[in-house]
């Protein structure tokens, strides 16, 4: 939705298992992102913490947490 909407050029990669997973992927430089986990999930996995960029947040009501990240609804 973000490339046909907003233009972004992300590009999906499928067989992770979980965040996790995800995570461990990101650190090894297998991909330099991923999606779909809440704000919390980050803060709890020490990610809100200035170790990742933010890029977007989407959702029906924007962050208070994240004032300076962009927001899509």
């Amino acid at each position: 939705m973000l490339n046909n909407v907003l233009g972004t050029k992300f590009k999906l990669v499928k067989g992770y298992a979980g965040s996790a997973a995800l995570r461990l992927a990101m650190e090894r430089g297998e991909i330099e992102g991923f999606c779909g986990v809440g704000y919390n999930s980050m803060r709890t996995a020490g990610l809100a913490d200035g170790r990742a960029n933010i890029l977007v947040q989407i959702g029906l009501a924007k962050n208070p947490s994240m004032p300076n990240v962009p927001f899509v609804a």
